[in-house]
């Protein structure tokens, strides 16, 4: 059996929630950053792996609709969603520098198809 931690399915992260391992085996479907950073915080996504890529696809459900032009908006934006993930929970094994740059290449990713 291939089981994914974390993914991303139809607009929203998918992931295992840890705090019911091992006794069952249940999904939680994220769709934005508040649900995210609560996910977090009563440890239903667990380790440093896990909540790198939960933060990237966080500060990514910031942005992806994004729809303007400027890129001053944008990039506050972008900083706004990083923070608003980061600062209540306190991801101590991932930069903002880090999340920003995941982000943008989910964007990029994305745009493309």
């Amino acid at each position: 059996m291939n089981l994914k931690t974390i993914s991303w399915k139809n607009n929203k992260i998918k992931i295992i929630d840890q705090a019911k391992l091992p006794g069952k085996l249940e999904y939680l479907y994220i769709s934005n950053i508040k649900d995210l950073r609560q996910a977090i915080r009563k440890m239903r996504v667990r380790g440093a792996p896990a909540l790198g890529i939960a933060g990237a696809l966080g500060v990514y459900l910031g942005i992806k609709d994004f729809d303007g032009e400027d890129a001053g908006n944008f990039n506050q934006r972008l900083n706004v969603s990083a923070v608003i993930l980061l600062l209540p929970v306190r991801l101590p094994t991932i930069s903002l520098g880090v999340l920003k740059g995941y982000a943008m290449l989910l964007l990029k990713i994305n745009a493309s198809r």
